[in-house]
């Protein structure tokens, strides 16, 4: 869960690259209202990492153990979560409010008899209070700020009167009486505990991945150039005025023939109070030292493999004749 994805078309570098100021290249944010606006994205984001949880064992005290489950959280409808922008803690919250479970598992329960069998659980009105914290930290590679991600809150609210229970297996109706009020009072506050735990050290590891994938990349199909994208200004942040904010040193050079460029980035702010509620910015100098990169290469691009992993175009160059001569 939370785990970054590399994809096979770009690999890590440990270079240094030739940053020419503390300007940065290139920038996005987004507004409060504009993340409102994101939830269809940010949603199934979240949760796509939280579909399924599988917890070994859990244990019964005095009465046997819980064994094999198997939890799911179906994606919450859009309009069940809440995202909110916190300058204080520099971070997201995002709550939820009639969310859903559902989870089976094996069972052994001992009392006078030994009863075995099978539960499937279902929960409904399930409360979620979640908070990540942005910051940055070195890129273990070559010093970079690299996004560290941070989990400044982790609560899951669950009445037991919103959890059904059924039990299948011999044995089990001479049992149900007891069992099923400890699966509700005890064992399942025990499995939300790990799933916060879990969710912990999820997030945990995405950010220990950014502190070896967030800040270079090498690019085979332009020719082999590396994109340099270090946090600059402090790295992300959440202003007063809520608006998310993240500027990009936005470098792209050659590993094999490191120099300081020529071009100097434009100036521009982080966002626009009074413009659009997700914003983005790209300097010049951004696709300055990309083609510059490409040249001290000397490798040969080619155009057709780019564009056809970008469209299901083929364009050869008897086709580029007809734009450029």
């Amino acid at each position: 869960m939370f785990k970054l994805v590399s994809f096979a078309v770009i690999s890590l570098v440990a270079a240094v690259p030739p940053s020419p100021t503390s300007t940065p290249g290139a920038g996005i944010a987004i507004s409060a209202d504009g993340l409102k606006n994101a939830k269809n994205v940010v949603v199934p984001l979240v949760f796509s990492n939280l579909d399924e949880l599988k917890i070994p064992s859990v244990p019964i005290p005095g009465y046997g153990s819980f064994d094999n489950l198997d939890i799911h959280l179906p994606m919450p409808a859009e309009s069940d979560i809440q995202l909110n922008l916190d300058s204080a803690s520099n971070g997201l919250e995002v709550f939820g409010q009639n969310l859903g479970m559902n989870m089976t598992a094996d069972f052994v329960f001992k009392k006078v008899i030994t009863v075995t069998g099978s539960a499937n659980i279902k929960i409904k009105n399930i409360g979620l209070d979640l908070e990540l914290g942005f910051d940055t930290q070195a890129d273990v590679n070559n010093g970079e700020l690299a996004p560290k991600l941070s989990v400044v809150k982790n609560s899951i609210k669950i009445n037991p009167d919103d959890i059904d229970v059924e039990l299948s297996g011999s044995l089990v109706a001479k049992i149900a009486g007891i069992f099923i009020p400890i699966i509700k009072n005890s064992i399942i506050p025990g499995v939300v505990t790990k799933i916060e735990d879990a969710i912990t050290a999820g997030i945990a590891n995405a950010s220990s991945e950014l502190s070896i994938y967030g800040t270079q990349a090498v690019i085979p199909f332009l020719a082999g150039v590396t994109i340099d994208y270090a946090q600059f200004n402090a790295g992300p942040k959440v202003t007063d005025d809520k608006w998310f904010a993240m500027d990009i040193n936005g470098t792209f050079f050659d590993q094999d023939d490191i120099t300081v460029s020529q071009f100097t980035p434009a100036v521009f702010p982080a966002y626009n109070a009074d413009g659009k509620t997700a914003q983005g910015y790209l300097t010049d100098y951004v696709l300055n030292t990309m083609f510059d990169a490409g040249f001290r290469t000397g490798n040969t691009l080619n155009i057709t493999e780019i564009i056809s992993k970008f469209s299901n175009l083929t364009v050869t160059t008897d086709d580029l004749a007809l734009v450029v001569p």
